[in-house]
């Protein structure tokens, strides 16, 4: 199915210094398009148009030609539109329990008894922040909330929360400057939060499955794409702690990896734009963790971190999720509302992460 596309409101456009390309610029993401005697005028017609913030609806077919381009990047937004075809899914929520819960609620219906649902609302730092009133709104056709075009949304409000939640830069800063065994023992702390995370995973997706309905193909092949992946991130713990199965997991990672399964089992709208998030690309060379490893010298861990990477890349895992909507019809806003309300719970647990497993190495490893 073929889409049209306009930009995050994030997204700036300018012509490199040398006059060969063009750079999609965002707070995220930098994409850079090389000029061809073909594409030059128009390209630079649409450079100008965002220069003076003259961007129209009239532009729409030349936006929408350039940012295919760039659709497998998250750039732009997916507009909403009339979806046709024979038998498209036509989920349903489950009960309206979610509905008008705050962000504690939320966390305490899908983990459960075995979750402090309360302490981790409070590590998160804040409630729910996700504009749904918009995003329900922008993706409307006819009454109805078109599933890729609010997964697009989704994938925004995500994508901002990495750039001003996320700390995990910072936390690698802060490894870096450890020597040592103090070194090894945090940097193992990063690395088994990953490995725990594939540990899970199966168990985690597989009840999407039964919610899938004709995109079930699609989720079981994905699943069978990252069956093993443990093993991989289990090579890199090996070289940092005698037992990885010693290595602490935080409530955090533990949280994260049962909201995915929750999503997965309730809301298959919600699993789509979740998995876009576990699987979103850094878009770098190599991953920043393997960077820290090599740097303390513990070059074979960061080789499997890598190869970890290099596998997801190889298998185009970042495109998957929003193809796993193919085959869903527009959807009621109260079913559109829970997704996004479960992917936000999702985004914020997942970026408290490094934290978490960096307050553990903190609790257990005093200056």
């Amino acid at each position: 199915m073929s889409f049209l596309y306009w930009p995050y409101d994030e997204v700036s456009l300018t012509a490199s210094p040398d006059g060969k390309a063009v750079v999609a610029k965002t707070p995220w993401l930098e994409a850079t398009v090389a000029l061809t005697d073909e594409n030059r005028a128009d390209v630079l017609r649409l450079v100008e148009k965002f220069r003076s913030e003259s961007l129209a609806a009239e532009d729409l077919p030349l936006v929408s030609w350039f940012f295919t381009g760039l659709a497998d990047y998250p750039l732009s937004y997916i507009l909403p539109a009339q979806k046709t075809g024979d038998g498209l899914d036509q989920p349903a929520l489950q009960d309206n329990s979610l509905l008008a819960l705050d962000l504690q609620g939320l966390l305490q219906a899908a983990l459960g008894s075995d979750h402090d649902a309360a302490a981790i609302a409070a590590q998160l730092g804040r409630s729910w922040d996700w504009d749904t009133d918009a995003a329900l709104s922008f993706a409307m056709v006819d009454g109805k909330v078109h599933p890729e075009s609010v997964f697009s949304v989704a994938r925004r409000y995500h994508t901002l929360d990495v750039v001003t939640l996320n700390e995990g830069s910072k936390t690698f800063e802060e490894i870096e400057k450890l020597e040592g065994e103090r070194f090894a023992q945090a940097a193992g702390l990063m690395v088994r939060q990953n490995h725990y995370v594939t540990q899970q995973c199966k168990a985690s997706l597989l009840p999407a499955v039964q919610t899938a309905g004709r995109a079930r193909g699609q989720v079981e092949r994905f699943i069978k794409e990252e069956d093993g992946h443990d093993k991989i991130l289990n090579v890199a713990m090996t070289t940092l702690a005698k037992d990885p199965a010693a290595v602490p997991v935080s409530p955090l990672t533990r949280a994260l990896m049962q909201l995915l399964r929750y999503a997965a089992g309730r809301n298959f709208l919600a699993f789509a734009m979740v998995v876009d998030f576990f699987e979103r690309s850094t878009y770098e060379d190599k991953d920043p963790l393997a960077r820290l490893l090599a740097k303390g010298g513990f070059d074979k861990a960061a080789r499997q971190i890598n190869r970890h990477m290099d596998i997801n890349d190889a298998g185009e895992h970042e495109k998957v999720a929003c193809g796993f909507l193919a085959p869903m019809a527009p959807v009621d806003p109260y079913y559109a509302f829970e997704a996004l309300r479960i992917a936000e719970a999702v985004s914020l647990v997942m970026n408290a992460v490094p934290q978490s497993a960096l307050a553990l190495f903190r609790s257990t490893n005093p200056a």
